[in-house]
């Protein structure tokens, strides 16, 4: 049996199966971990103009699918060539 928590709550004991479906509605198995509620992805950090470079190899490397998250996070609309063309836009966006 195992008990979770989330902030001062305590479920009760739970089968393993059971928690499972707890533990997507944000509960965890220490007090002391954060609770994770909801799917809010973190906020876009904050780059320097000399990491202008870097981050645009970043993008480069990373599928279309981090790519269009990334873009709707920033309100940026898909090219009518892909996702991967909207790399510029996200730079303009970040920096």
């Amino acid at each position: 049996m195992i008990r979770l928590y989330r902030g001062a709550d305590t479920s009760p004991l739970l089968h393993p199966i059971d928690a499972q479906s707890w533990r997507s509605l944000g509960w965890t198995d220490s007090p002391a971990e954060p609770a994770k509620v909801g799917t809010e992805p973190p906020p876009p950090e904050q780059h320097t103009l000399t990491d202008k470079e870097d981050r645009e190899a970043e993008l480069m490397a990373m599928s279309w699918r981090e790519i269009k998250d990334i873009a709707e996070q920033l309100g940026i609309e898909k090219h009518e060539n892909g996702w991967e063309e909207t790399i510029p836009a996200i730079l303009e966006a970040e920096f």
